[in-house]
């Protein structure tokens, strides 16, 4: 009696909580199909969102479009992960097919995507905002990669921190596109102050060719 007790009130707590989303990609916006729970795979996708999903563990595999047809496509993520409840999760493959989580919880109203610096800064250490959209994320990912020159890649991101805030993963995402790891830790610290996740800011070390630019990044963060 007891156990069906707990097991009613665990199926009932579940239910109850409020589902959250979860938006899968590679980074590279690159071709996939995915699956939930193993349903049917997504039609071909740059990005696929679930909607309604419940917290709890599930079962998520994506399979890398290949030209030659459905046959070919190449698995290269299946795992269980983890939905929290009431949470937008970004979920992105990098370019050795690991998988990189960012969490942020939903809340009935955003402010704007775009702000003014004076109105910026005086929020900077709350860290509350909406990171930008993953539809003008795209066209300012592009924008950047189609420089040839690391200083015009900077250039662009710094104007785009004064009036956007950005996930973590949007932050790797930017810093991966540079030559140089010493513009990419320019970039990085730039980036600190308009981050809208901070408890994910780990994934950006990873970025770095050297250790050193990670610690000094670091250093930096303790800092500031």
């Amino acid at each position: 009696m007891k156990k069906f007790m707990l097991l009613s009130a665990v199926i009932l707590n579940t239910f109850s909580a409020q589902p959250s989303q979860l938006t899968v990609r590679m980074f590279n916006y690159a071709g996939i199909v995915v699956s939930l729970d193993r349903n049917n795979f997504s039609e071909i996708t740059s990005q696929h969102t679930f909607r309604n999903v419940y917290p709890g563990y599930h079962l998520l595999e994506v399979k890398m479009v290949s030209p030659e047809g459905w046959h070919h496509h190449q698995k290269i993520y299946s795992d269980y992960i983890f939905i929290p409840a009431n949470t937008n999760v970004y979920a992105v493959i990098d370019p050795h097919f690991n998988l990189h989580i960012s969490q942020q919880k939903m809340k009935p109203h955003y402010p704007p995507p775009h702000r003014f610096e004076e109105n910026k800064h005086s929020y900077d250490n709350h860290h509350e905002f909406n990171h930008m959209n993953d539809k003008s994320f795209m066209l300012l990912y592009d924008q950047i990669r189609n420089e040839s020159f690391d200083a015009n890649k900077i250039k662009i991101i710094r104007h785009a921190l004064k009036y956007n805030y950005f996930s973590s993963m949007q932050i790797y995402q930017m810093l991966t596109l540079f030559t140089f790891d010493s513009y990419r830790l320019e970039a990085a610290k730039a980036s600190w102050h308009s981050v809208s996740d901070p408890e994910n800011f780990y994934i950006v070390y990873q970025v770095f060719t050297f250790r050193s630019n990670a610690e000094e990044l670091e250093e930096y963060i303790l800092r500031n």
